[in-house]
């Protein structure tokens, strides 16, 4: 008997140490605000210099390729003997400090720190002028390193709230999955195409189309190309009226080359209208070669949100590409987005 009550007091009390340990573990709470919102920890009089200006020229400058003027980030400015009551919590915050003691210009990236998910950048250096110069300098960096950190939310939570029959279903078709946010239908299907869509008819519409063809050379991957299929490919997209399509503005669309989880892919952003009409908005598309297979596919989005701001819808469908996934016995495997948690 005093063997198994010494065996029952050892037991509780490794239970009871456990239950200890986890009680102890504490999760941080939810980071607040919108995506792509901003705080700004300065001082007036910083806010309304020079070095508030160049802020505001890094961070809120307006996104490119968009119907009407809309910036990178939505700043908000807050005194910094406020900032532990208020705000410690939002999800990005860039802290200013200015003063003798910071003999050499620095800037820091800090993840998670009062709330998941988080970025906090604190920029300091001697004085206002060497401030604002520094700031211009890493202009590149600074707006990367936030814009990377929106993506990678992005990104993650559309890892856990995809639809799963959505994604067979373009594997099914083209060979390679993608994943989507619910919500998202496929709304026709033809040879090598397929048109997926989020409509909410008083508020907006959101629009993905994945399409393929035969790889014919070099020339495919180029502007004027590409181009040319999209117009071909957006005649399946019907307008309001009877005899109406989608199809490319006149307006050239800007063009990039990229690698996305290891694959070479082009970027263009654009304009579309629909024919004989007045309905149009903004578009990017991301055409690959499937060296394997001997094709071209391209993942082409687009928003029509007429009367609304279109940049955050926009982002949302520029991160749907980071979720495609080729076969892994492919010639040109991939690999996960690479994280923004470095130095």
């Amino acid at each position: 008997m005093k063997k198994i009550s010494l065996i029952l007091i050892v037991i509780i009390s490794i239970l009871s140490i456990h239950s200890c340990a986890e009680q102890e573990i504490k999760t941080k709470p939810d980071s607040q605000g919108a995506m792509y919102e901003m705080f700004v920890v300065c001082s007036q009089p910083k806010w309304e210099s020079g070095l508030g200006d160049t802020l505001k020229l890094i961070l809120a400058s307006p996104t490119p390729m968009l119907n009407q003027n809309e910036p990178h980030f939505d700043l908000l400015r807050i005194n910094p003997p406020a900032y532990k009551n208020l705000v410690p919590r939002h999800r990005n915050q860039i802290i200013i400090n200015s003063g003798a003691k910071y003999k050499t210009p620095s800037m820091s990236v800090m993840y998670d720190v009062y709330a998941e998910p988080q970025i906090i950048v604190t920029v300091s250096a001697a004085n206002d002028s060497i401030l604002t110069n520094y700031l211009w300098q890493n202009r590149k960096e600074l707006l990367q390193v936030f814009m990377m950190a929106e993506r990678d939310r992005d990104v993650k939570t559309n890892e856990r709230l995809f639809s799963k029959q959505l994604r067979k279903d373009i594997e099914t078709k083209f060979g390679f999955s993608m994943k989507f946010p619910q919500g998202y239908t496929i709304s026709r299907e033809e040879e090598g195409f397929m048109w997926i869509t989020n409509e909410n008819p008083a508020d907006r519409l959101l629009g993905v189309v994945i399409y393929e063809y035969p790889y014919t050379g070099i020339n495919d991957l180029k502007l004027k190309s590409i181009v040319a299929k999209r117009n071909k490919y957006t005649t399946f997209l019907p307008g309001q009226k009877d005899g109406t399509h989608m199809t490319t503005t006149d307006i050239e669309p800007d063009i990039k080359y990229q690698k996305i989880n290891n694959r070479p892919w082009v970027e263009l952003r654009g304009f579309w209208e629909i024919t004989k009409d007045f309905m149009g908005g903004p578009f990017v598309s991301y055409t690959t070669l499937d060296r394997e297979n001997q094709r071209v596919i391209c993942v082409d989005s687009y928003v029509y949100a007429p009367g609304k701001d279109k940049r955050n819808f926009m982002r949302q469908l520029e991160h749907l590409i980071y979720s495609v996934k080729f076969p892994e016995n492919s010639k040109e495997s991939t690999t996960p987005a690479e994280p923004t948690k470095t130095k």
